[in-house]
């Protein structure tokens, strides 16, 4: 016979009974079904605190401001994220920073988008970078993906 968790577990043919039959099998029969509620209600306690959680792409989008003749003004910015960003993705967040780009200081806007690994998220991001660098004479824009658990709520 084969062990598992402590119990004896039945060889082929044994009896489909595994608890004895006879004088007190009563009284074992109603201490497993007391110890089986028992454990029962522990597990839905402990599982009612347990969160799903599901590994998604996390895009960083860094957008330097500087171009040629100035920088991108914040009603620029707005008409661009407003237009582009949120049509593509309908839920991102956005902060100013300011970047480094070859030796000089700039306002930046940075985006970040999590959402799940599916096919068309590259070409939506492609979309927003090339856009942005189309618009405002850009040279580059810095993106960033990195998974992340996310537990939705």
């Amino acid at each position: 016979r084969g062990a598992f968790f402590g119990m004896a577990c039945p060889s082929p043919g044994a009896s489909r009974h595994p608890l004895p039959v006879g004088e007190g099998s009563s009284r074992t029969l109603g201490a497993v079904r007391r110890l089986s509620a028992s454990l029962a209600l522990v597990l839905l306690v402990a599982c009612s605190s347990v969160q799903l959680q599901e590994v998604q792409d996390v895009d960083t989008l860094y957008f330097g401001t500087s171009r040629p003749g100035g920088v991108i003004s914040d009603a620029e910015w707005k008409t661009f994220v407003d237009e582009v960003i949120a049509p593509a993705y309908p839920g991102f967040t956005e902060w100013q920073a300011i970047g480094h780009w070859r030796g000089a200081e700039e306002p930046t806007h940075i985006v970040q988008i999590a959402h799940l690994s599916r096919r068309g998220n590259d070409e939506r991001i492609i979309h927003i970078i090339n856009e942005y660098k189309r618009r405002f004479q850009q040279e580059s824009v810095f993106w960033i993906r990195t998974p992340a658990l996310v537990a939705p709520h």
